[in-house]
């Protein structure tokens, strides 16, 4: 009877421990670059909706973006549709460039819908953008509409 024996590749442990520390660098080096990279940008966005000088909608949302991490909000009712949508690049010269779309389906005649971009500078820790936007009308209900809104984004460090 003759038993069959199955050869195994021996290393000696400094070889194994070489071994696990260059995969380790290896595997572990992209990652932590990528992780100094990877930066979140934290934006406070605000918009009033005024008829005739009365307050008739307002949107306020704390919410954060990343490269490639976007962020997105259906506030839709049963009668109306309303999004916003909002994302980051980073840019070559290290700032950030938000990208924000806002719609508003506040009437029968009626909607709001705009988009800007806000780019934070390396240099600089916060960035606010702000805009008004008036507009009389005799269709449907007559009156004056008003939209004002303001984007302030600041960065945040790992």
């Amino acid at each position: 009877m003759s038993h069959a024996t199955r050869s195994t590749p021996r290393f000696p442990a400094i070889a194994r421990i070489a071994a696990a520390t260059l995969a380790a660098t290896c595997l572990g080096a992209p990652l932590a670059a990528y992780a100094e990279d990877v930066r979140t940008v934290a934006c406070a966005m605000q918009v009033d909706y005024l008829f005739n000088n009365v307050l008739r909608s307002t949107y306020q949302r704390d919410f954060t973006v990343s490269a490639g991490v976007p962020y997105k909000e259906d506030f839709s009712t049963v009668t109306r549709f309303r999004f916003f949508d909002a994302s980051a690049t980073h840019e070559a010269d290290k700032s950030y460039r938000v990208t924000i779309s806002y719609y508003n389906d506040v009437g029968v005649f009626d909607f709001v819908d705009f988009g800007t971009e806000l780019t934070l500078r390396e240099d600089r820790l916060s960035e606010t953008n702000r805009a008004t936007h008036s507009y009389f009308t005799s269709i449907g209900a007559p009156g004056e509409r008003t939209t004002n809104w303001t984007l302030t984004c600041t960065r945040v460090k790992p």
